[in-house]
């Protein structure tokens, strides 16, 4: 079942039937002399019913959208106890008992909301940038995942010499605020250092690796499943269209670019990166080009960020009649944790906070 147009990726579906099970459908029509669940026979093409194989392909995919989830064991596509999804994993090094707190923490952050340096105690920093980022809609694991996550990103920064540049959102509600309790003094560590905890709102099936979008590999920002993706109705197959005029508008105001008559040729995809992920692309054939008064390959990361604002890199473009439609996947960068993931893991697949961190941070402990 392939759905890689939809940047969903592949799904197979393996089928096994047992000597008793074709004992019971008579071998498709031909009365079975052996005992049922025992003896073998021996299978030749003609006795495969390719209908009936493919009503039960049809049945499989009927039961995965009207029981994905695999709640009801009676339609479970997965068996009896599964969801589908990864089950969650423990990880006995963390330590989730902190004898630390936020509070006692003075740190720095250039806040981007005012546009100016603030220094804190780190506890009302970590409750004001956890209430900007995913407000108080989401799963409490889910606040608590991203309470962590900001405070490690900017102890990463500060073990740098360099301050975080981050959100805040002012006067957070009694909910955030208990969230962050919950999780106070902990962050996340790889080698014994703070690691980037980089994050973004949503991804297309996959979460993107730290050195495919911005260069410089970190071990624990590697391409994860996110398996949830496609419940995101907001941000999962968004479409979004630019006129002729519009795009070219885009195009040539952003970069050293002028571009051709020839539509058809203007965006071209060259490489995909993690999953449906593009990589490179082509403009009216420049593989680069003067971006923001630099010469930069052109990447989709670059093409995202400087030229055309799609909500991801993971994009389908088309041209027709004069119109370029895009149909994007996930909302952001990608790497690192996604908001929106870490909600549907906590609410669909019971993840806590510490095995959301773990699913989406690599290799990494928690203490």
């Amino acid at each position: 079942y392939d759905t890689s147009d939809s940047c969903q990726g592949v799904r197979y579906l393996q089928v096994s039937v047992d000597v008793g099970y074709f004992k019971e459908l008579e071998l498709y029509g031909r009365p079975s002399s052996g005992s049922s669940g025992s003896g073998s026979i021996v299978i030749t093409p003609d006795m495969v019913d390719e209908d009936y194989i493919q009503s039960l392909i049809e049945k499989y995919y009927e039961q995965l959208q009207n029981d994905p989830w695999g709640s009801n064991s009676s339609g479970n596509p997965w068996g009896t106890g599964s969801t589908g999804a990864s089950e969650p994993q423990y990880y006995p090094n963390d330590n989730l008992v902190s004898t630390k707190s936020y509070a006692d923490d003075i740190v720095t952050i250039y806040d981007k909301t005012t546009g100016r340096y603030v220094t804190d105690n780190a506890f009302d920093l970590v409750c004001q940038i956890t209430y900007n980022e995913i407000g108080t809609s989401m799963h409490p694991e889910a606040i608590k995942a991203q309470a962590v996550a900001a405070y490690s990103y900017i102890k990463h920064y500060q073990q740098k010499g360099e301050y975080a540049s981050i959100s805040t959102k002012a006067d957070p509600p009694q909910l955030i605020i208990d969230c962050v309790r919950a999780v106070d003094g902990l962050a996340m560590y790889y080698d014994d250092k703070y690691i980037m905890a980089a994050f973004s709102a949503s991804t297309g099936g996959v979460t993107c690796s730290s050195e495919n979008v911005w260069g410089g590999e970190r071990p624990y920002l590697v391409s994860v499943v996110n398996e949830y993706d496609y419940l995101d109705t907001k941000n999962y197959g968004r479409v979004t269209t630019y006129t002729v005029d519009e795009l070219r508008k885009k195009i040539e105001s952003k970069t050293d670019i002028k571009l051709s008559d020839n539509y058809e040729n203007w965006i071209q995809i060259l490489s995909y990166a993690d999953g449906n992920y593009v990589d490179k692309i082509a403009i009216d054939g420049h593989t680069t080009a003067e971006v923001s008064g630099k010469e930069r390959e052109l990447t989709a990361y670059v093409f995202r960020t400087y030229i055309l604002s799609i909500r991801s890199t993971c994009f389908t473009v088309s041209y027709e009649n004069g119109v370029f439609t895009f149909v994007t996947y996930g909302y952001g960068h990608g790497v690192g944790m996604s908001q929106i993931g870490a909600d549907l893991y906590a609410e669909i697949g019971g993840y806590t906070f510490d095995q959301i961190l773990h699913h989406y941070y690599t290799g990494i402990t928690i203490k």
